[in-house]
C-alpha cells in the first residue's frame, strides 16, 4: 500500500495546534444500557403458587370478618358496679348509647374490639365525678364498668361561685360555673343570709337531706304520662315531666324552692313528707292545671292538704 493510499484511510485535519480527525469511537462511558426488567407473568406461575395465594387471601379476608363484623365478638353484656349516688342504670344507658353508634360507618361500636372505652370514659367523667373509674373488655362480648363516686353529693351557689359538697355540708371544692350545667348533681342556690363559713356551708343539714331525697324521688318516680300530640299514655319517671333546674333556700323557713326548667317554681314544706307533697303535684298538673301548668308562677304544696297556685 502506498503512503499515499495510507493517508486517504485516514484523514487527519491541522487546525492550528490542534489535530483531530472524523473516525468514529465508541465511549465506554455512555455505552448503551441493555434493559434488565424482569417481568412475571401471572400465566407462568405454578398451580400451587396460585391456589397458596388463594386460600391464603381468603383466610385474611375470613380472619377480618370473624374479628370485627361477626356477631360473636359483638357487645351483648355490660357488667356494671358503682358505689356512690350515680344510677347504675344511668351509667348503662350511656354506655349502650356509645355501643349503638358507629364511627365512620365501617367502625361499629358494638364490636368489642372497635369499641372505644376512652369515648366512654370522657362521657361519663363529663357528667359526673369519680374517684375511680374502670373500664376494661371481656372476650368474647362483655364490656366491664367499675365506678367509685367523689364523696360530694351537691353543687353548692352561692355569691356567684360553686362549690362542690359533700352529704354533711362540707365544701370539697370549687367548681367551675361552665361545668355545672354538664353535672348530675343536685343544684343547690342559696339565697339566705347564712354564707359559707369556714369550710362548710351555714345551713341546717335537713336541708340537704331533704333536697337529696327530693331529688332521687323525680328519678326513680314512674308514673302514666299522656304525650300531648300523640296521646299515646306511657310510663315515665317524674324528672322527664317535670325538668329540674335547681333547688332554691332563702330566709323562709323550712322551705326548698324547686326551679323547673319549664313551668311553675314549686315550694316544698321539709317539715312534711316529700312522697306526699309530690302526690299532690302530680294530682293538680294531671287533674286541675292541665295544659296551663306552664303558664303558672308557682304552685305551693307546703300546707296540709291544701294546694295553693297562681
Amino acid at each position: 500500500m502506498l503512503p499515499g493510499d495510507l493517508h486517504s484511510k485516514r484523514k487527519i485535519r491541522n487546525k492550528g495546534a490542534l489535530r483531530y480527525s472524523t473516525r468514529e469511537y465508541a465511549n465506554p462511558f455512555f455505552a448503551e444500557r441493555k434493559s434488565s426488567n424482569f417481568k412475571i407473568n401471572a400465566q407462568q406461575l405454578p398451580l400451587y403458587v396460585k391456589l397458596t395465594s388463594l386460600f391464603v387471601l381468603a383466610v385474611a379476608v375470613a380472619a377480618i370478618w370473624v374479628l370485627f363484623y361477626s356477631p360473636y365478638f359483638r357487645i351483648t353484656v355490660v357488667e356494671i358496679s358503682g358505689q356512690g349516688r350515680v344510677p347504675v342504670s344511668a351509667v348503662e344507658k350511656i354506655a349502650q348509647e356509645l355501643i349503638n353508634r358507629s364511627v365512620l360507618v365501617i367502625l361499629p361500636q358494638k364490636n368489642l374490639f372497635f369499641f372505644d372505652k376512652g369515648d366512654l370514659e370522657k362521657v361519663l367523667k363529663d357528667k359526673y365525678s369519680f374517684d375511680n373509674l374502670h373500664i376494661d373488655k371481656k372476650l368474647p362480648h362483655t364490656l366491664t364498668i367499675n365506678y367509685e363516686e367523689k364523696k360530694h353529693s351537691f353543687i353548692w351557689n352561692e355569691d356567684d361561685k360553686f362549690y362542690y359538697i359533700d352529704e354533711g355540708g362540707a365544701v370539697i371544692s370549687e367548681v367551675d360555673p361552665l361545668e355545672v350545667q354538664e353535672k348530675d348533681y343536685p343544684l343547690i342556690n342559696n339565697q339566705s343570709d347564712s354564707k359559707i363559713t369556714g369550710d362548710a356551708i351555714a345551713i341546717d343539714k335537713l336541708y340537704l337531706s331533704y333536697i337529696a331525697d327530693l331529688f332521687s324521688r323525680f328519678r326513680e318516680y314512674k308514673t302514666t304520662h299522656e304525650d300531648p300530640v300523640s296521646k299515646e299514655k306511657n310510663e315515665v319517671s317524674l324528672d322527664e315531666i317535670f325538668k329540674i333546674q335547681k333547688f332554691v333556700i332563702d330566709n323562709e323557713a323550712n322551705t326548698v324552692k324547686l326551679v323547673l326548667t319549664e313551668g311553675p317554681m314549686v315550694y316544698f314544706n321539709i317539715q312534711e313528707d316529700a312522697g306526699r307533697q309530690i302526690n299532690k303535684l302530680i294530682i293538680i298538673k294531671n287533674e286541675k292545671i292541665k295544659e296551663d301548668f306552664h303558664k303558672k308562677t308557682y304552685i305551693d304544696l307546703r300546707i296540709g292538704d291544701s294546694v295553693y297556685y297562681r
